[in-house]
C-alpha cells in the first residue's frame, strides 16, 4: 500500500478502474467508500478469500511482502515493513515541477525491489531519481535514466 499525503485530483472512476492510486485528504472518503463496497462484495460472495487476502501471518509465509510506505514529498518517504520503520529524507534540489514525481518514484521503487534491493535502499533510489524528477520541467521528459540515477546514489 502506498499513501501519499500530496493532494491530486483524483475522481472516483480513477479509483475504481484505475491501476495507480494517489491519495490526498480530500479523496480518502472515496477512498473508504470503494474499500467498504469491495470488502462487501468480498465478503458476500467470496468468505474464503479473506482468509488469505488479510492474513499478513499467511502472506508472509507464501512469499509476499507486507507493510505500508508513504510518499512525504519534499520530506522524502516512511515505510514500517517486517517490524521495521524506515525513514529516507528527500534530495534537496531547486523544485520546477512535481507532476512526475510520484509516477518516477513508485516506477524506480518497483524496478530496485524487483532486481532485489533491500527496501532501504529501494526507497534511497526512488526518493533520489524523484528528486531529479522535480528539479526539471516536463512529465516523461523529466524521469532521469538508471545511469544517471546511479551516479546520483554514489555521490551520496
Amino acid at each position: 500500500v502506498m499513501i501519499s499525503k500530496i493532494s491530486s485530483d483524483v475522481h472516483l472512476s480513477h479509483i475504481l478502474f484505475g491501476d495507480v492510486l494517489g491519495i490526498g485528504d480530500s479523496e480518502l472518503w472515496q477512498t473508504v467508500i470503494a474499500g467498504a463496497i469491495a470488502l462487501t462484495v468480498t465478503l458476500l460472495l467470496r468468505k474464503d478469500l479473506l482468509l488469505y487476502v488479510f492474513d499478513p501471518t499467511h502472506a508472509r509465509s507464501i512469499g509476499l511482502n507486507t507493510g505500508v510506505l508513504r510518499t512525504l514529498g519534499a520530506d522524502g518517504a516512511e515505510a514500517f515493513a517486517n517490524g521495521a520503520y524506515i525513514l529516507v529524507p528527500a534530495m534537496r534540489v531547486e523544485v520546477r515541477d512535481t507532476s512526475a514525481a510520484g509516477d518516477c518514484f513508485i516506477g524506480v521503487l518497483a524496478s530496485a525491489l524487483d532486481r532485489g534491493l533491500p527496501l532501504k535502499a529501494a526507497m534511497t533510489r526512488a526518493t533520489i531519481a524523484a528528486g531529479i524528477a522535480c528539479s526539471r520541467a516536463g512529465s516523461q521528459d523529466s524521469i532521469p535514466l538508471r545511469a544517471e540515477t546511479d551516479l546520483a546514489v554514489a555521490d551520496l
